[in-house]
């Protein structure tokens, strides 16, 4: 025979089976109906464990995208020096230095232009760029500011191009054409009416986008 202590297990059990994480929402409901407001309150918050989870996913996000971020800003850099020399790149270092003293630039055996702008931008950040931009510019490489200018609106203009979203079509209607000539002698025509919009028209398999 089953005790108290059994039955209540068993229905816990079948309760979670069948609804899952809604089982606690569904507890509280009942215990407020029967004004049990003392063991709603020993109910566990039933959003809280998604509510950190995602906060852990946006977090994790974030850091992706700084990343991501970085290792864009440190092509850009490279791309604009990588017609220095090594006397330049050395010139480079101290006055990166001089700009922003907070930075840890340790110097080399060989100040190669990765090395330097690895460690320069480890330390500065998205900062990178406009400390490369000023220190070019005291260096009177104006030619090279600007290309470090251009380069960074064309990395701006390709990530906003692949971040952009595509077009949900799982809302979409599908439309069947209307045929307008069924004689056997002719090649059938078809119309079709749309709203105003994007639409889709598949011919032979193939996607033409109007």
């Amino acid at each position: 025979m089953l005790n108290h202590l059994s039955i209540r297990a068993v229905i816990v059990n079948l309760m979670v089976d069948e609804l899952g994480q809604q089982s606690v929402e569904v507890t509280r409901e009942v215990f407020m109906h029967m004004n049990r407001t003392d063991l709603v309150q020993k109910l566990p918050e039933s959003s809280s464990a998604s509510r950190e989870k995602h906060s852990v996913d946006e977090h994790g996000a974030a850091l992706l995208k700084r990343d991501e971020a970085l290792a864009v800003v440190e092509q850009i850099i490279l791309e604009t020096l990588k017609d220095l020399s090594h006397k330049e790149i050395k010139k480079f270092r101290l006055l990166v230095l001089f700009t922003c003293s907070k930075i840890d630039l340790p110097e080399m055996e060989k100040d190669t232009t990765d090395k330097v702008v690895h460690h320069m931008v480890d330390e500065l950040g998205l900062q990178s760029l406009e400390v490369t931009r000023t220190v070019l510019r005291d260096m009177n490489k104006t030619d090279l500011a600007q290309r470090l200018l251009e380069l960074t609106k064309r990395f701006k203009g390709q990530t906003k191009r692949s971040l952009k979203p595509e077009q949900d079509c799982s809302d979409w209607t599908k439309l069947e054409p209307e045929v307008n000539s069924t004689d056997a002698d002719e090649a059938p025509t078809y119309s079709l009416q749309s709203a105003a919009g994007h639409f889709e028209c598949r011919v032979s398999g193939l996607p033409v986008t109007r």
